[in-house]
């Protein structure tokens, strides 16, 4: 591919201006102000209009920036050779996309030709935009290009597998959000604790209402030995005083029966002697005899209306006494019975109290231990749903691990490509046989006195110089079937006079095999065409 020539209608402060192009080096040396940088990216726009990139109001800056300044036509063509064939591409711009303007001419025949789309600069070179502007792009101030996924695919030779390159960062990135989306779920241990701690506290009081449980329990069991022991001790009390009765009357009898049989004895035997007496004096009187068994008989009858008379009343005097002992025992037991009452009822009501208060801690107890239950469940679920989560996640990340090895061990076998044309080519620039270090990253570590350095710690002409060859490099490992053109918008300036003169040398070697323009305002760095 070979730029033949080009005509800028209005673009920035450039406005009807023409250049035509030349093999090798073509130099525009013009002081600071004149469009150099205009000039430059005209030039990409050509092929690649003016593609969105980030924020919209970023998108409309940039053709702000680049709005012509006197007004007029927006834009201008570039005529150039390609595959043996010229082509005119044309492009005007307006505020918006939608107002954009493309043409391709084949110039030969001077018709609309269909060999390329709008895409032209993708489809010639075989780059996106940021690519073409990370390596054939030079500004002054801008050497330092971020190496994309894109770049990475051309310099581990995965450019083919492009489509799968990209699904691995879609793939990276839907495993981050997932990981993201997962670790967000993850039951913190701080809320596993809070749970925890709960389940100890109900555990603990239940402990308590366990204890109160046992305690009410046991006073119940002491006042229902003492109600049984009150029961006891009425009803022994009740029968030892019927039998304590039974031998006061059986005593009584007892006294009154020998008295009575006493006097009677006595009676009789006195009769007897009275009789035998008036039995004896009957042989010597019989009117005696008779008159004495009279008063006998007679003593006899009064003895006996006396005995019975003697019975009845004592009869009646153990009737009586067993009455009055009777109304005491009654009177005992109707007071014994009213304090029985009194200690039962007391004690049934302190078990009434207590059984209550057992079933209100029986309700709680069974209320905890459903919290328990409810709460331990929660607990183990969190604990396993942690664990499935966090095994969910160990497997994501041993997936975006494995994808992450994967590239990198593709790129790792495409470094030493790339460092080799890196050393090759800042060789040339220092006189120096110069050793670096390039990671997966293509980060870049320069050798110095004190060892390799990363390219941070060095001045800026020395990090100038590592962009520089670092772009040349990047050139020779990205495009290997159409050969670019190259804009070189004064990358010089920070290079001392001997670097410099290498680096002029190192461009006038590459312009044999690209086509390099060269932008500069200063006539010590013009190249030698």
């Amino acid at each position: 591919m070979k730029l033949l020539s080009l005509h800028i209608e209005n673009f920035g402060k450039l406005s009807n201006f023409d250049y035509v192009f030349q093999d090798g080096i073509n130099i525009i040396n013009q002081a600071n102000g004149w469009g150099k940088t205009t000039f430059a990216c005209f030039l990409k726009a050509m092929f690649y209009g003016m593609e969105k990139r980030g924020r919209l109001k970023a998108y409309l800056a940039d053709r702000s920036r680049f709005a012509p300044w006197q007004g007029g036509v927006y834009g201008g063509s570039v005529i150039f050779e390609h595959n043996q064939k010229v082509y005119k591409v044309l492009r005007t711009f307006s505020q918006t996309p939608e107002g954009d303007r493309f043409e391709l001419v084949d110039v030969k025949t001077g018709s609309i030709s269909r060999d390329f789309s709008t895409r032209i600069g993708e489809e010639i070179f075989g780059v996106g935009s940021d690519t073409f502007s990370v390596t054939t792009f030079f500004g002054q101030g801008e050497l330092e290009g971020e190496i994309n996924d894109e770049v990475r695919a051309f310099l581990t030779g995965a450019n083919g597998l492009n489509a799968d390159m990209q699904a691995s960062e879609g793939a990276i990135g839907k495993l981050d959000k997932s990981i993201k989306n997962l670790k967000n779920q993850i039951p913190s241990m701080i809320e596993i604790n809070q749970v925890q701690n709960k389940k100890e506290a109900l555990n603990e009081k239940l402990r308590e209402l366990e204890e109160n449980k046992k305690i009410i329990a046991e006073g119940i069991s002491v006042r229902e030995e003492k109600l049984n022991s009150l029961t006891n001790n009425v009803d022994h009390y009740c029968d030892n005083e019927i039998i304590e009765k039974d031998d006061k009357t059986t005593k009584q009898s007892q006294r009154t029966e020998p008295k009575t049989n006493k006097i009677l004895s006595a009676i009789f035997f006195v009769l007897f002697i009275a009789f035998a007496v008036a039995c004896g004096l009957s042989y010597s009187n019989v009117i005696l005899c008779s008159v004495f068994g009279a008063i006998s008989l007679i003593l006899m009858i009064l003895s006996l209306i006396f005995i019975l008379k003697t019975r009845k009343y004592f009869d009646k005097k153990d009737k009586l006494e067993n009455e009055i002992s009777s109304l005491k025992q009654k009177l005992h037991f109707e007071q014994a019975d009213a304090e029985f009452v009194k200690q039962r009822a007391d004690l049934e009501k302190e078990i009434a109290v207590l059984e209550e208060r057992l079933v209100y801690i029986n309700e709680r107890i069974l209320r905890y231990i459903n919290e328990v239950e409810e709460v331990e469940n929660n607990l183990n679920f969190a604990i396993k749903h942690k664990k499935e989560l966090e095994e969910k996640i160990s497997l994501l990340l041993l997936v975006k691990d494995f994808i992450l090895k994967a590239k990198q061990n593709i790129s790792v076998r495409f470094v030493e490509p790339m460092q080799k044309k890196l050393v090759e080519m800042l060789s040339v620039l220092t006189n120096k046989n110069m050793r670096t270090q390039i990671d997966f990253d293509f980060n870049i570590k320069l050798d110095t006195p004190i060892g390799l350095m990363e390219k941070q710690f060095l001045s800026q002409g020395s990090k100038d110089l590592v962009e520089i060859c670092k772009r040349f490099a990047l050139v020779e490992s990205v495009f290997s079937d159409v050969k670019p053109f190259i804009v070189l918008d004064d990358p010089f300036v920070n290079l001392d006079d001997a670097t410099l003169n290498n680096a002029i040398n190192l461009t006038t070697e590459l312009s044999k095999k690209y086509q390099i323009i060269y932008l500069t305002c200063h006539s010590s760095r013009v190249l030698k065409a």
